[in-house]
């Protein structure tokens, strides 16, 4: 019998106990039109234990956005709009946040912050597991979340008063808790005890 088969069953081993699955890509930014060009995008945050996926955006304010991911369990709108007065319905933003890994969100917190022009922005913020809230102009919000581990998020911004040409921010931050310790699994342990039963064997032949 050759070494080969115990050296397979080695890798084998290895591969099952570090789960071998295909997560999704890193965060990065990104132009909304990119965005836009592929709905089925998802991402994770720095350390994965966040997800951001089934994003929707939609504007009817003339102008120019990209998608950015600055911190952990972050995300934010940046816009750069020419808003005429009247305009009714600006800009929306929705996605849905999955906590990964056994984690689980505990609070959410969004930031709004214009830069030049006038007039201001009325906005209107929900989550699931939380009271939505709102406010005028630039201004920030926060709740409490109920240790969820996925939470629809929904972003309305709507320019009111005279609107110039402005560039606009909308960041939402997660706070999330950390994934309870991990146990292995009876089957990991097998698998592990048979790795090195065969690297034992492989060795004995060795020698």
């Amino acid at each position: 019998m050759t070494k080969k088969p115990l050296i397979l069953l080695g890798v084998m081993t290895a591969l099952a106990l570090a789960g071998a699955q295909v997560n999704a890509a890193t965060c990065t930014s990104m132009t909304v039109s990119a965005l836009l060009a592929n709905p089925m995008f998802s991402c994770t945050d720095a350390d994965g234990d966040t997800m951001f996926s089934a994003f929707v955006f939609g504007s009817n304010v003339p102008g120019t956005a990209t998608l950015s991911f600055p911190a952990d369990d972050t995300v934010r709108l940046s816009a750069t709009t020419d808003a005429p007065p009247g305009l009714g319905a600006g800009t929306n933003l929705d996605y849905t946040a999955s906590a990964l890994g056994g984690a689980t969100f505990t609070g959410y917190s969004v930031q709004t912050q214009q830069t030049g022009g006038n007039g201001r922005y009325d906005s209107t913020h929900t989550v699931t597991g939380a009271a939505p809230f709102s406010f005028s102009n630039q201004g920030s919000g926060s709740a409490s979340l109920p240790g969820i581990t996925v939470a629809a998020v929904t972003n309305s911004t709507t320019p009111s008063g005279n609107g110039t040409r402005r560039i606009f921010t909308l960041t939402n931050t997660f706070t999330v808790s950390a994934p309870p310790p991990s146990v292995p699994e009876p089957a990991s342990l097998s698998l592990f005890g048979l790795g090195l039963a065969g690297l034992a064997l492989a060795r004995r032949r060795r020698s």
